[in-house]
């Protein structure tokens, strides 16, 4: 089920009432911290022009980097469709054609070798988080910004199997490593 939520200057889009997928402030600027780190990497980054998004949520992120980067080209692949209608209904989604959104299984999507300058993995239904083979992700950019969940039962796995994978990778954001898994934002980076 997917609600929405408006509470004073904030609106908030949600899965089962569990899991915000998305969050937006009335003065347009991104509402939620992880999203806030996410962006970040386009300081790592020189002369980005298209991006995948993996997962569409409200569509702030996207909103928010069309409006910061008037050359970038976003697409985006989300599995449900209603999930796009409640982001343009909702949350302003921009109708333009520096954005396209694909209705498709990410897992499927990701089975092709793709070359986007950034890649953003952000990848949650009404469960929690969508897991996807790294081996795969890897394949469609030269920089992934996983953001995951983490916990100080999974952290030390997480981030050895990130190590392994990629050539170079930085942890942007590091939660506080409780019992609770929390969002943890790394950049991945392909040198091949």
């Amino acid at each position: 089920m997917i609600d929405v939520e408006v509470k004073g200057d904030y609106k908030t889009l949600y899965f089962n009432r569990n899991f915000v997928q998305g969050r937006t402030h009335k003065s347009g600027k991104l509402a939620v911290h992880y999203m806030r780190e996410i962006v970040k990497v386009f300081d790592h980054v020189e002369d980005v022009r298209h991006v995948l998004l993996l997962g569409l949520g409200a569509g702030n992120l996207h909103t928010y980097l069309l409006k910061k980067y008037p050359e970038l080209h976003i697409d985006t692949i989300e599995i449900n469709p209603e999930v796009v209608q409640f982001a343009k209904k909702h949350f302003n989604l921009p109708d333009t054609k520096r954005l396209r959104i694909f209705i498709e299984d990410v897992k499927k999507f990701i089975q092709e070798v793709h070359n986007y300058d950034i890649v953003i993995v952000d990848v949650y239904d009404e469960n929690g988080q969508v897991m996807l083979d790294d081996r795969w992700v890897k394949k469609q950019g030269k920089v992934i910004v996983y953001n995951s969940l983490v916990c100080k039962d999974t952290y030390k796995s997480y981030i050895t199997q990130l190590n392994t994978l990629y050539d170079r990778v930085h942890e942007e954001y590091i939660p506080e490593l409780t019992s609770e898994p929390y969002n943890h934002i790394a950049y991945c980076f392909n040198n091949d």
